[in-house]
């Protein structure tokens, strides 16, 4: 199972339950961060799935003792001249390769994902006016439902993240719930659970994939629902937050 992991408000990853702890350990993770799992209804304090002890750094083993050796032979001394000389060129290949890592990581105008992260400051306020952008849009949903669609939201949250793409530098993930109201009986008919992915491409945000699970109030019966960038008629969602289509 994967643990989504939040801060400040924005997703920087998910990883396996297995790793958190040890990620925690090591202040991969923060004691202020947030996690969510499938099947939680929102996001909660990573220590409540941990614990406060989880950031308590492992206690280090002591290190061997070990007692002065003999007289040492002469077939000792050479073996000892043999690792010298292999310890030697071994560190100078690990050398050379380091430096030649750094080398093909310089940024240049051709590697625009090596240029975008030599500038953490401008990525910074790129990402800070895209999550504006998305909060302004997610803001406009109504909580009561109006027509023509008479659709009303709530318990709507997001989370947007790095992508590796440089044509499309952020990702964001919107998860709420929607009702569908009959306007004759004021009565729910339809409740919809829903994730909704967008992308930041050319200083918008795009429609990526939309995925629900609509709930027929009166039978109890649900419908599970797919659309993507590719789906000719898109969920209304898409158009109430003014998300472009590519």
């Amino acid at each position: 199972m994967d643990v989504y992991i939040v801060r400040d408000a924005v997703e920087i990853g998910h990883f396996p339950r297995a790793d958190i702890e040890k990620l925690a350990r090591t202040g991969e993770l923060q004691a202020t961060d947030y996690y969510w799992h499938e099947g939680m209804e929102g996001w909660l304090p990573l220590p409540d799935l941990l614990g406060a002890d989880a950031w308590n750094p492992i206690p280090e083993t002591p290190a061997a003792i070990t007692t002065p050796a003999s007289r040492p032979t002469a077939a000792a001394g050479m073996w000892d001249r043999r690792f010298v000389i292999g310890a030697l060129c071994g560190a100078s290949i690990v050398v050379a390769a380091i430096a030649l890592y750094f080398w093909n990581s310089k940024p240049s105008e051709t590697n625009p994902s090596s240029a975008r992260a030599a500038s953490p400051a401008s990525d910074l306020v790129s990402r800070d006016k895209a999550a504006a952008e998305l909060k302004q849009k997610i803001e406009t949903l109504p909580a009561s439902a109006t027509a023509p669609l008479n659709a009303s939201y709530y318990d709507v949250s997001y989370a947007v993240a790095a992508s590796s793409s440089a044509i499309t530098p952020w990702t964001a993930v919107i998860r709420g719930n929607e009702n569908i109201v009959d306007p004759g009986t004021a009565t729910t008919t339809k409740g919809t659970e829903f994730i909704l992915t967008a992308e930041y491409r050319d200083g918008e945000w795009t429609f990526a994939d939309y995925q629900a699970v609509e709930t027929d109030t009166a039978t109890g019966a649900t419908t599970q629902i797919r659309h993507d960038d590719k789906s000719p008629v898109p969920p209304n969602l898409v158009a109430m937050l003014g998300l472009k289509r590519r």
